[in-house]
């Protein structure tokens, strides 16, 4: 028979750290990974009969701080609502967006910072509404944004994705385009005047040049409606 490794103090103690127990009173005793107590359930994990993650407090403290993390971290704007449309919280980038702190925020209806009537939609209908784009002048801010409604707490996930400058760089192309046009429209006009003053004299170049520059500009209308 294989005799079992004995573990010393400090590496019960090491164990138990690693399973977010730093005193008696984070030592819940839950028995819900099979041992009677914290403590057993750390000599096991020395002696390879056991592992860290079959902890369920351990697991469940593991999804909330990588929860909070997510939060805190997301490049997406995170609030939470209530299902009287109250802010419970919100994350550093959305802070940021509205210009104010959490605090100032916390417990203030959202209409404050948002006049938007697709959260009312989703408190009372229930229902979710999912990468929905909308643009709000006041911040100058694009976004898709997502509405869920958790049932079990009645309350609302609100996530915006930011898509300002994706919008911005297609207003852009679109100037470009209509430029484009206005120039081709220009050349088109210009050729005509000339042609008709020395139409004698250019023959069939003229038209041929129309034709090039019609097509042109049917194409930059085609690219435009898409």
């Amino acid at each position: 028979m294989m005799d079992l490794h004995i573990p010393k103090e400090e590496e019960i103690n090491q164990i138990l750290n690693k399973m977010g127990k730093y005193d008696k009173e984070d030592e819940l005793n839950c028995g819900a990974c099979g041992y009677n107590t914290c403590y057993e359930k750390a000599i096991a994990v020395s002696q390879g009969m056991s592992q860290i993650e079959m902890c369920v407090p351990y697991m469940r403290s593991m999804a909330e701080r990588t929860t909070n993390e997510i939060f805190t971290h997301s490049p997406n704007v995170i609030l939470f609502l209530d299902k009287t449309l109250t802010v419970k919280e919100i994350n550093p980038i959305g802070e940021k967006l509205f210009s104010m702190t959490k605090e100032e925020l916390r417990d203030k209806h959202i209409s404050c910072v948002v006049q938007d009537p697709d959260f009312q939609w989703v408190a009372n209908t229930k229902q979710n509404m999912i990468k929905e784009k909308v643009f709000y002048s006041e911040y100058n801010y694009h976004a898709y944004r997502s509405i869920i409604y958790m049932e079990k707490h009645s309350s609302l996930l609100v996530i915006y994705t930011d898509i300002t400058e994706e919008e911005k760089r297609k207003l852009e192309l679109s100037q470009l385009k209509h430029n484009a046009l206005d120039v081709t429209q220009s050349i088109i006009d210009k050729q005509m005047r000339v042609a008709q003053e020395i139409a004698s004299l250019l023959g069939e170049t003229t038209a041929e040049t129309k034709v090039a520059l019609m097509k042109l500009k049917k194409v930059l209308q085609e690219e435009k409606e898409v």
